[in-house]
């Protein structure tokens, strides 16, 4: 029961480590795709944090400052008014997300016209921001919708994702220690698995032992004839070990030559 408790956990760690390394290097080849404009995802879809309070508002969809949202990319085509999307904001050189107030077109395709929800963000004036569309979004900077938001989510994400100044210092530990940690437990039960073995195997030898040098009348006392009796156990040992696996051996090429027997035998059955 031991060992299949413990080969689950190897396993579970394992899948969870390899699937920790599969997500950071997703990430690190889809950050580097133009289209992605730098940011990164897994399988199409990204996982972001609203920085400022432009997106704050009543509406069921509405973003707090510090909200998580998860993206999908979508084909440009679906997108329509009163979806808030991401997009490339070539004035800030980072991602943006706002509600398509408007779409339109131009000679390279689709334009989305998005604001914020919030006219009275902190980056808007004194009088506040106009209600008309803030930006135009070609529709190649187009990244792609939320189509979720937590702020839950928003609070985990500005450790791992540093999207706003001072936030990289955060990301910079905390990634590496998610690979880390479940490398380090695979490594620490795989090592406590073969201490235990080895003590249990050396207990077993040692009874063993000392059962034969009673039957045999071996004085413990006698370091000399102790060293030389336990020569000859160990090599007798060594031989019988060695004998098993070759007998082992002869067994697997028996049952691999009778399944090759039964295979051919059904062949000509048929």
């Amino acid at each position: 029961m031991r060992k299949i408790v413990s080969r689950t956990i190897d396993v579970v760690l394992g899948v969870l480590l390899a699937f920790m390394i599969f997500v950071q290097i997703s990430m690190l080849v889809s950050q580097s795709r133009p289209e992605n404009h730098g940011v990164p995802s897994v399988f199409g879809t990204s996982f972001l944090y609203v920085v400022t309070d432009s997106m704050e508002g009543d509406n069921p969809d509405s973003l707090n400052q510090g909200t998580g949202v998860i993206i999908k990319k979508d084909d440009p085509k679906n997108v329509k008014v009163g979806d808030v999307i991401t997009f490339y904001y070539p004035k800030l050189n980072a991602p943006d997300t706002h509600r398509v107030v408007e779409v339109g077109t131009d000679k390279d395709g689709l334009v989305f016209y998005t604001r914020g929800d919030n006219l009275h963000a902190w980056s808007c004036p004194s009088e506040g921001c106009p209600s008309t569309p803030w930006e135009s979004v070609p529709q190649a900077f187009y990244i792609g919708t939320v189509v979720s938001h937590s702020d839950a989510f928003g609070s985990f994400l500005t450790y791992v994702s540093p999207q706003a100044a001072g936030a990289a210092g955060k990301s910079a530990w905390l990634v590496p220690v998610l690979i880390i940690v479940p490398l380090f437990a695979i490594v620490a039960i795989s090592v406590g698995e073969s201490i235990l073995k080895y003590k249990k195997e050396k207990k077993i030898y040692e009874k063993e032992l000392s059962k034969a040098m009673e039957e045999e009348g071996i004085d413990r006392n006698d370091e000399k004839a102790t060293l030389l009796f336990e020569e000859k156990y160990n090599l007798k040992k060594e031989l019988r070990e060695e004998m098993e696996r070759a007998k082992e051996i002869e067994k697997k090429k028996l049952r691999k030559k009778m399944k090759k027997e039964e295979k051919k035998a059904r062949r000509e059955q048929k």
